[in-house]
């Protein structure tokens, strides 16, 4: 599942999952529509953007890993500041990647693939 509030950004992290064998099974514009989702779609792994309406992705993260804690969550951010990558794994997410690493992103998103 892809949490941005950008549409353009959605749109290119939907085709790099696809691309990368990943099925998106859904899509939220904010935290509080990803706590949501994930509840009635039960996905294995959510990329989860930082800033965003309503709940940010920190806050959504601690919520879905209290509710789902199978369910990876990697933050996907503009942010560099190493603060934030430890504040989303302090929430519960299993990694944060910066938006345009996609090296980076491939590789978590295969770590987090289902056995």
């Amino acid at each position: 599942m892809i949490v941005d509030d950008d549409p353009g950004m959605r749109l290119v992290a939907r085709m790099f999952a696809e691309d990368e064998g990943c099925a998106v099974v859904g899509e939220a514009a904010d935290g509080l529509e990803a706590v949501h989702l994930v509840r009635r779609l039960e996905p294995d792994t959510v990329l989860m953007d930082l800033h965003m309406t309503e709940l940010d992705g920190i806050t959504a993260t601690r919520r879905i890993a209290r509710s789902r804690p199978d369910t990876v969550i990697i933050g996907w951010t503009n942010d560099d500041d190493p603060a934030v990558a430890g504040a989303f794994r302090a929430a519960g997410a299993y990694a944060c990647a910066q938006k345009g690493d996609f090296e980076t992103l491939r590789v978590l998103l295969s770590e987090a693939q289902p056995a």
